[in-house]
């Protein structure tokens, strides 16, 4: 069981009087996170299934937020300008949905079972979107987890040959554990204060589609 006082994966900007808040759901959003990445599969038909299940979707999901009327302005700013990045890029590499396709497709050609394995899951999740909430603590678990998650996969992707990882590199450095993305949902995530049973949901959305992918 981690603690406050546990080393923590990431870093948050604490506010006065919201603490414990904080503290509550780094516990919880760390828990999950580390159950999930523990279960990594990284064979080559997970990785390509990773590849068209996740980063297209999580494109749209992350665009999605900026529609939301009611986000707060700090939450608002934080996931505008995450979508901007994920749609155009952090440093003019173009969209990291069409990023993660060509990294991956060093793996091979993508066939219809990469895109089928998980649609069930995937189609779950566009259900919420309307749930900003919700859709917030899922997209905050995907980026806190990226950072243990793209070491992995970087390892595993030089034991198959890949000479490219510049799909790497850019998550490396924009979701890293001290201000990267998922620092900035946590910090978003704990301005709009969700109820306990959005934060269960965000967590179980985001846990069955990675063991779907992944398993």
């Amino acid at each position: 069981m981690r603690t406050c006082d546990s080393p923590p994966i990431h870093q948050a900007n604490l506010y006065p009087n919201e603490t414990t808040k904080v503290c509550d759901l780094k516990i919880q959003i760390d828990a999950v996170i580390s159950k999930v990445n523990g279960m990594l599969n990284c064979t080559k038909d997970n990785l390509l299934c990773f590849a068209v299940s996740l980063q297209p979707h999580f494109v749209v999901w992350s665009a999605a937020m900026a529609l939301h009327d009611d986000l707060g302005y700090r939450a608002r700013n934080i996931t505008t300008r995450n979508a901007r990045e994920e749609m155009f890029g952090l440093k003019d590499e173009g969209s990291h949905a069409v990023l993660s396709q060509q990294f991956f497709n060093q793996l091979g050609a993508y066939e219809a079972k990469h895109y089928n394995k998980a649609k069930a899951e995937i189609a779950e999740i566009y259900k919420h979107l309307r749930n900003k909430n919700a859709m917030l603590v899922m997209l905050t678990c995907i980026e806190l987890s990226s950072a243990g998650r793209m070491q992995k996969i970087l390892e595993v992707m030089k034991g198959y040959g890949a000479t490219d990882f510049k799909y790497i590199e850019i998550h490396q450095s924009a979701d890293n554990l001290n201000d990267g993305h998922g620092v900035e949902f946590l910090d978003a995530l704990n301005a709009e204060n969700p109820s306990p049973s959005d934060i269960e949901l965000g967590m179980s959305l985001f846990e069955n589609l990675y063991v779907k992918i992944f398993t």
